[in-house]
């Protein structure tokens, strides 16, 4: 696959990824970075090659894998999942641009904004989904939602790691699949919330909803 074409799909993939465990997505591709190498990686090797090197620093891989393992416990406790997500808001598409512009920085500054961006806007939508899943998640009154809904973006995370190593062009097509559904999580859980807080604050006024 053409260098270019393999940046901006993993910036398309990571960005997603990131969007949901952004330290988890630096950590992998990092460690990966640095205990891969190029000859033995086989399809990988574009992929690797295009990770930026910074990641493999071992100083950052300390950094991000105790954020990744505080990121993941916080993610399961509820209503403390939310205030988590909502100091995250601006750091995951941040964290996703980033490394979308890391990915693309070889191939100039064309391409490295396109990366930037794509990793932003791919990190922000899925973000933005995942903040109003888990306050909706938060209004049940049992824990295990919560745990099993958290499961579940650690388990994407992964998917969509795992295949950007071994099959790019789908973990990409995942993403843009999950970014849609995250705008379509936004959109129909956003209203329904708002339609159960109107009802409640008529409710707590003695008024008919």
């Amino acid at each position: 696959m053409d260098a270019v074409w393999t940046a901006a799909l993993l910036a398309i993939a990571s960005g997603t990824a990131s969007g949901l465990r952004p330290y988890f997505v630096v950590f992998t591709l990092g460690l990966v970075k640095a205990l891969v190498p190029l000859g033995a990686a086989g399809p990988a090797a574009g992929v690797i090659e295009a990770i930026p090197p910074m990641l493999a620093e071992p100083w950052l891989l300390i950094v991000v894998a105790v954020l990744a393992i505080g990121d993941t416990l916080v993610d399961k406790v509820a209503y403390l999942d939310s205030a988590w997500d909502g100091i995250h808001a601006v750091l995951r598409p941040l964290f996703a641009a980033a490394l979308g512009l890391g990915i693309g920085a070889e191939h100039g500054t064309a391409v490295a904004v396109g990366t930037a961006v794509a990793g932003g806007v791919t990190a922000a939508g899925v973000s933005l989904g995942k903040m109003t899943t888990r306050a909706a998640v938060n209004l049940l009154p049992e824990p295990v939602s919560n745990v099993l809904v958290s499961l579940g973006e650690d388990a994407t995370a992964i998917v969509l790691l795992v295949l950007a190593f071994l099959l790019l062009p789908l973990a990409a097509i995942l993403a843009a699949l999950l970014l849609v559904g995250a705008i379509v999580l936004v959109v129909k859980l956003g209203g329904r919330m708002r339609e159960w807080r109107r009802r409640r604050r008529l409710a707590g006024r003695g008024t008919p909803a």
